[in-house]
């Protein structure tokens, strides 16, 4: 049985998240597609959506839209966007990166932002990339 192309880039790109020595110095291995109950903060979460079809009369694949959220309590916007930074870092120049089933034609930094959250506690940062992806 194959698996979804959004769901093979999900588990590459959590894989590849918590073994960046970057960002690990950051939230350690707290790198979740399912963030646990009372997780210790700061950590990341990711999710993909808005998948679309593509292709070439020979060849087919999906296009994704991934969004990678950084989670702070610390005060101020600055951990949550060290956090989206090293993100970014990690996920440059990817095309490589080994999905079951699929193969990532790339994936390309498309815009981030930092939020503080009702109550004034936490601050949600948001990072976008779109992910393009062929069948094997």
């Amino acid at each position: 049985m194959t698996i979804p192309a959004d769901l093979a880039i999900q588990e590459a790109l959590v894989a590849r998240l918590r073994a960046d020595a970057g960002l690990a110095a950051l939230v350690g291995p707290r790198v979740y597609d399912h963030v646990p109950d009372r997780e210790t903060f700061p950590y990341v979460s990711i999710r993909t959506s808005g998948v679309r079809d593509w292709d070439t009369g020979s060849d087919f694949g999906k296009v994704l839209s991934v969004e990678l959220n950084a989670w702070s309590r610390k005060e101020g916007r600055r951990e949550a966007k060290l956090i989206l930074h090293a993100i970014e870092m990690a996920l440059r120049g990817l095309a490589g990166l080994v999905l079951t089933d699929h193969r990532l034609v790339n994936i390309t930094f498309e815009m981030a932002d930092v939020l503080r959250e009702e109550g004034g506690q936490t601050y949600f940062g948001y990072a976008r990339f779109r992910a393009v992806t062929e069948e094997l």
